[in-house]
């Protein structure tokens, strides 16, 4: 029976670690196709082509602009950032997905509390 469930763990850390590495690949793909446009190119040569929100912003103030550019960073540091939210190390104090149950992290030690 042992066998069994050393089968089954090995199963589950496969699912898990590919699982993992779909998500980083899949925020990877997207940070280089939704930012990389406006970092190599400016907003009116955007507009000129068509390129996704670039015509509704060409025209509007540098404070507004702004706001656009801070928004694209701090979207793409998110998206770089978001694989971390399930690496088990960083789990400290947050929800962590385990399997097919939410485990709870206790912020007073590094236990792991199972709920439901």
């Amino acid at each position: 029976m042992a066998a069994i469930a050393t089968d089954n763990r090995q199963v589950t850390t496969w699912r898990r670690r590919t699982a993992y590495w779909w998500f980083v690949l899949s925020a990877v793909v997207v940070l280089a196709f939704g930012i990389t446009p406006y970092l190599v190119a400016s907003l009116p040569a955007l507009a000129r082509s068509d390129v996704g929100l670039a015509r509704n912003y060409v025209d509007r103030g540098p404070v507004i602009t702004t706001a656009l550019y801070v928004h694209i960073m701090c979207a793409g540091l998110a998206l770089m950032l978001s694989p971390l939210q399930f690496a088990a190390r960083c789990a400290t104090g947050c929800l962590a997905f385990t399997g097919s149950r939410v485990a709870s992290c206790s912020p007073r030690s590094s236990s792991v509390v199972r709920r439901g």
